[in-house]
């Protein structure tokens, strides 16, 4: 047998090498739920496209069915997958092939997560992306049930883990700074370039946005929750607008309870001219978005590596977000501006690039992107941490 990192014995015995098996695994793939079930197909598909054979396991909730099937089927390379649901256990025999030699699952905090990796042991390594849930911001959503949880039984889950999958390198920190001997290492997440190419003309979202008009776009792409920084993005949109009274803030992205909150904010100042909630958008309709912006704005409050984000800059649009974004390649390559999570400063970022030379930002953003995140690329750092697991088993 080859001495190759990573070289798996062929069919009958023989020395050729077979491709590495490789199960995904996440609780749920309803892109509705945020950015990791995008991150879980996007990075399968690429590793599939790479040689590897993959499954991809999840359990996803009956009435998100349609939304995983429109997610799988507008991603590149996804036909090579293998996708199963129910629980992990059900692809952890191999009954076609053999039993997986990695198992990479996706989250944290979820009971399948856990049975996962706990069905795991013992029969293959298993990698764990937390994808951020161990921010210290996140930790304290919850805290008591958090502290709870890690004494009986997900601390093991934890330490357990071959590797830690950390998206950049403050979540490596968090990481470490729980558990010092944890083995970490960072991957960060990517796009698919020729996959952020709308078939749809520019100027038809706007077209289909009452009251948007030819004014300048500012757009907001997330889930609508608390930790996404939407109050502090309206505060910031005030004082924008005080300058540039044509600006609109659009609002995009599936309600995660602040939706009835961020109305009664917005009606509160007046703003409902200016302020444009419109719901989730998926797929074509969320490129039209990307496509007329004039800024993409994410204050959050925490990230571990934003999809939204990253799409944004390989969209071409400049982008203001917080250093809580965790997402400094933004400002160190002139695509935009990061900015404390106070709304003066986030105001001050929107109207430099809604003033400044957007074109300019806006290829250093796809630059950036075609260097340095793209899915391609992600999935070569992922298949070498793989085959250094499986050589030192």
């Amino acid at each position: 047998m080859s001495d190759a990192p990573g070289a798996r014995t062929g069919p009958g015995g023989s020395d050729a090498p077979r491709p590495l098996r490789v199960v995904q695994g996440i609780a749920s793939l309803d892109p509705s739920g945020g950015g990791p079930p995008a991150v879980a197909v996007s990075l399968a598909a690429a590793l599939a496209s790479a040689g590897a054979e993959v499954t991809l396991a999840h359990a996803t909730a009956e009435q998100g069915r349609a939304r995983v099937a429109a997610l799988i089927e507008s991603t590149p390379g996804a036909e090579a997958l293998k996708v199963v649901h129910g629980p992990l256990q059900a692809v952890l025999g191999g009954a076609e092939g053999g039993p997986p030699d990695i198992v990479h699952l996706h989250g944290f905090w979820e009971p399948w997560t856990f049975a996962a990796a706990r069905a795991a042991r013992g029969r293959a390594p298993y990698v764990l992306a937390p994808h951020g849930m161990f921010h210290p911001w996140s930790l304290r959503q919850k805290r008591l049930k958090k502290q709870v949880a890690l004494r009986l039984g997900y601390g093991g889950v934890l330490r357990r883990a071959a590797l830690l999958h950390a998206l950049n390198r403050p979540e490596k920190e968090f990481l470490l700074k729980y558990e010092p001997r944890l083995n970490v290492t960072v991957i960060p997440n990517g796009v698919f370039p020729e996959a952020l190419r709308s078939p749809l003309p520019v100027g038809s979202f706007r077209a289909g946005c009452p009251g948007l008009g030819d004014a300048p776009m500012v757009l907001f792409l997330s889930r609508l929750h608390h930790g996404k920084g939407l109050d502090i993005l309206v505060d910031a949109m005030r004082l924008v607008i005080a300058e540039l009274p044509a600006a609109k803030l659009v609002v995009v992205g599936p309600d995660a309870g602040y939706e009835s909150t961020l109305r009664e904010s917005v009606a509160r100042h007046g703003l409902e001219g200016s302020v444009l909630v419109v719901g989730p958008k998926f797929g074509h309709d969320k490129l039209a978005a990307l496509g007329d912006a004039d800024c993409f704005c994410l204050p959050s409050r925490q990230e571990g590596f934003s999809i939204a984000i990253t799409e944004a800059l390989g969209s071409g649009v400049p982008c203001v977000v917080s250093d809580a974004s965790n997402f400094p390649e933004v400002g160190e390559v002139g695509a935009g501006f990061v900015t404390s999570l106070d709304p003066r400063d986030v105001a001050e970022g929107i109207l430099k690039v809604l003033r400044g030379d957007r074109r300019q930002m806006g290829d250093a953003g796809r630059r950036l992107v075609a260097e340095r995140f793209t899915w391609p690329a992600v999935a070569q750092q992922t298949l070498a941490a793989y085959h250094n697991l499986v050589l030192h088993r």
